[in-house]
């Protein structure tokens, strides 16, 4: 089963029931105020509020802690680079600086929870059109997203095929041979598959552009929600301005 990048946009809650055209440009702000940032303590408290978001948005806690996790692991090198590079006065103020950057990312990377876990990935996409995003760019990534999951079938479909004539991985010769025969597969067919969609498109009207309902005029309230929750990174950036 496959783990879709929107698998939570049938849940409940007021992140999910805000147009995307107003949660978008509110949590770039988030993403901006997080940037702004400097101080290691504010970070750590935005990244609790990015988290708190998530969980606002019904996100299970396991996958937080998860994609947070991951971003972590993969920053935590520079608290060991920072101080080894830094000159032998500076090696503290090099580990916070290395420090806000591993807080920052964790929580930038828990900002893609609101704005891909709570719509599905082609309206998520519809509302970044609707706010000047060019159109083939967004024709692109939709069908990039599309073609991901047809690869890991075509995939894990050769995997299993291999399995089935008793092929046991291990490694040298025959199993970078197999590794390449199975790219090259993948390659044709993904050419031959791109080719027939793209004549199949034609044929239906497309024109650069894929077709979307029309959208109903924003509220006050839509306006309100997203006033609200972009006001609380500002605050964030505000409170460390005035301690400064």
């Amino acid at each position: 089963m496959h783990r879709e990048i929107d698998r939570h946009w049938d849940k409940a809650s007021p992140l999910h029931r805000m147009d995307g055209r107003v949660r978008i440009p509110a949590v770039a702000a988030w993403a901006a105020a997080l940037c702004a940032l400097g101080s290691p303590w504010m970070l750590a408290a935005g990244l609790a509020l990015a988290g708190g978001m998530a969980r606002m948005a019904r996100i299970p806690a396991r996958e937080i802690a998860g994609r947070a996790g991951g971003a972590a692991l993969l920053l935590s090198p520079l608290l060991l680079v920072f101080p080894l590079v830094a000159a032998p006065g500076e090696r503290s103020e090099a580990l916070l600086r290395a420090a806000s950057m591993l807080l920052r990312g964790c929580a930038l990377v828990l900002l893609t929870f609101p704005v891909f876990n709570t719509a599905r990935f082609h309206e998520t996409m519809g509302s970044f059109r609707a706010l000047g995003v060019p159109a083939k760019l967004v024709s692109i990534v939709l069908l990039a997203y599309r073609a991901v999951f047809v690869f890991l079938e075509d995939l894990r479909r050769m995997q299993t095929a291999a399995a089935a004539r008793a092929w046991r991985h291990g490694g040298g010769p025959r199993t970078l041979a197999l590794c390449a025969r199975h790219m090259g597969s993948l390659l044709v067919r993904s050419i031959d598959r791109t080719e027939a969609l793209w004549h199949a498109m034609r044929l239906r009207g497309y024109a650069g552009e894929f077709p979307e309902a029309r959208r109903a005029p924003l509220g006050a309230g839509q306006w309100l929600g997203g006033a609200a929750l972009a006001a609380v990174p500002a605050a964030l950036v505000l409170v460390e301005r005035l301690a400064a």
